[in-house]
């Protein structure tokens, strides 16, 4: 696959995905979002219950480029 096509796709999907979030969850509120640096490493820690739902959250809330992290048990088979 070309990469204009892999953009062109994952440009599709994310704001696809958005709008399914969105749908969910109508009001999302980021507090002190003025603390965030506009460039540079930055790191979220997510830490509730739902924490699956937190990454694709924080992928919305922010228009940065986002990678994820995640403890060895989330991808092991049960």
């Amino acid at each position: 696959m070309a990469a204009d096509q892999s953009t062109f796709f994952g440009t599709l999907l994310r704001k696809a995905i958005r709008r399914v979030i969105r749908f969910y969850y109508p009001t999302i509120r980021v507090t002190h979002a003025e603390r965030l640096p506009a460039e540079g490493a930055t790191l979220y820690i997510a830490n509730h219950p739902n924490s699956l739902i937190d990454p694709v959250l924080i992928g919305i809330a922010t228009q940065r480029p986002v990678r994820f992290m995640a403890k060895a048990p989330l991808f092991e088979g049960r």
